[in-house]
C-alpha cells in the first residue's frame, strides 16, 4: 500500500467528489433561502476549500495508519475469463474478521435487530469487484505502478501487475474490451 500511490489516489478521487456534492447541496440551500448571489458563490468556494483541506489532511495520517493495519499490504487476487475479471480482496487477519462478524450478528440477534443481522452479513461477504469486458469504458496502463485501470460506468477497477507479466495483462483485457477507450 506504501509502494504504489494508486490507492491513495483513489482516496483522493472520493474526497472530490465528497467536496463536489458538498458544494452543490451548499449551492442549492443557498439558492433556495435566496443567498446565492456573488458573496453565496464566495462562501461555498471558502467552505469547500477548507473542508476539502481538511479532509486531504486527515486523509494522509488516516491512510498510514489503515496500511500499517494491513501490514503494508493490499492483497487481491484477479481472476481473468473470456467475459470478465474479478477483483477479489484477500482479508489478512480471517479469524479477526470472523470474529468480528459473529459479533456483529449477535449483537442484532441479541437487539432483536434483523437490519443489522443482515448488515454485519452484507459487510462481512462484500469484498470482490467484477469488470464485465463488454461492459468496460476505458482501459489505462499504468506501468510505473503497475497497474491498469479498467474502468465502467459505474465501476473503477484496479489491476495490479508484476512487470514480467504486465504487457501480457493489458493485451489481454485491452483485445477483450471491444467498446473501450485504449490508453497504453
Amino acid at each position: 500500500m506504501l509502494r504504489t500511490p494508486v490507492i491513495l489516489y483513489e482516496v483522493f478521487w472520493v474526497l472530490e467528489v465528497t467536496i463536489a456534492i458538498f458544494a452543490l447541496l451548499m449551492s442549492f440551500f443557498m439558492l433556495i433561502t435566496g443567498n446565492l448571489g456573488l458573496k453565496g458563490l464566495w462562501t461555498v468556494a471558502q467552505s469547500s476549500l477548507i473542508a476539502g483541506g481538511i479532509l486531504f489532511v486527515l486523509s494522509i495520517p488516516a491512510y498510514y495508519i489503515v496500511a500499517m493495519k494491513n501490514g503494508k499490504k493490499y492483497v487481491v487476487l484477479f481472476e481473468m475469463d473470456e467475459e470478465g475479471i474479478v477483483h477479489k480482496e484477500i482479508k489478512h487477519h480471517v479469524k479477526r474478521e470472523k470474529a468480528l462478524m459473529w459479533i456483529g450478528i449477535l449483537a442484532g440477534l441479541l437487539a432483536g435487530s434483523p437490519g443489522r443481522v443482515g448488515a454485519t452479513i452484507t459487510a462481512a461477504t462484500h469484498n470482490s469487484l467484477s469488470s464485465t469486458y463488454a461492459r468496460v469504458k476505458k482501459v489505462k496502463a499504468m506501468k510505473r505502478y503497475h497497474c491498469i485501470n479498467v474502468n465502467g460506468r459505474f465501476v473503477r477497477n484496479r489491476i495490479f501487475v508484476e512487470d514480467d507479466d504486465f504487457d501480457f495483462v493489458f493485451n489481454y483485457i485491452a483485445s477483450r474490451c471491444t467498446n473501450a477507450k485504449i490508453k497504453p
